[in-house]
């Protein structure tokens, strides 16, 4: 029986404060009429996230000129900015990847027109040197690594005025992931096509703003 990977390591925290602004507090505590009403009732909120990637992986596979630990720290997100694409892991893993994952029985040595592969690379367990008969026998089982961090801060301010002794509106803006911090989705497992490419993100900053009468 085999175990989904977990994450070693998440950091959460919650605050909530209430500025220290119009009646009861030291600052403009003596304010009133409209002024009152205007400073009175300040909050700012927040939640954080900040976690270690999340597990991938790699499945039943045979590790060529690598260790596992190779693996790992070959995971690192490069930048190409005059193609426009965010890449996970090195160029020669990347093409010699693909080569050993397209094969073809007219192609020389058994592999499609890309070329044989060479150097460091990951390859299906199957080979013509061993023909698995259990998962593991002739290549690793599974062999997992972690993706890049996950950071994400949201922030709110709201403010409540008080209609009658029942009755307040509250006006509230959010935003959600505040500093704009660009969270990469690393997919390692098409390893004949699309493989060490990152084909989704999550970073877009989210403003919203609500208001609302509670009673």
């Amino acid at each position: 029986m085999t175990t989904s990977p977990n994450i070693p390591q998440v950091w959460k925290a919650d605050f909530i404060y209430d500025l220290p602004l119009g009646s009861g507090h030291w600052l403009l505590g003596n304010a009133g009429g409209t002024l009152q009403k205007i400073v009175s009732g300040w909050q700012v909120s927040g939640t954080s996230r900040i976690q270690s990637g999340d597990p991938i992986d790699l499945g039943n596979v045979r590790l060529v000129g690598m260790t596992r630990k190779d693996v790992q720290q070959a995971l690192n997100l490069r930048f190409d900015d005059d193609a426009r694409r965010v890449y996970s892991m090195p160029a020669d893993i990347i093409l010699n990847t693909n080569r050993a994952n397209n094969v073809s029985i007219t192609g020389v040595g058994g592999y499609s027109n890309q070329g044989i592969p060479e150097g460091r690379y990951i390859a299906p367990a199957n080979s013509r040197d061993c023909l698995e008969h259990y998962d593991g026998d002739c290549g690793a089982s599974s062999v997992v690594v972690y993706g890049p961090r996950f950071i994400v801060f949201d922030l709110a301010a709201s403010k409540r005025t008080r209609i009658t002794e029942k009755i307040d509106f509250e006006v509230r803006a959010e935003m959600f992931n505040a500093f704009n911090n660009t969270n990469f989705t690393v997919g390692l497992t098409n390893f004949a096509t699309t493989f060490g490419q990152v084909t989704a993100a999550d970073g877009a900053r989210t403003v919203q703003l609500t208001g609302r009468i509670n009673f």
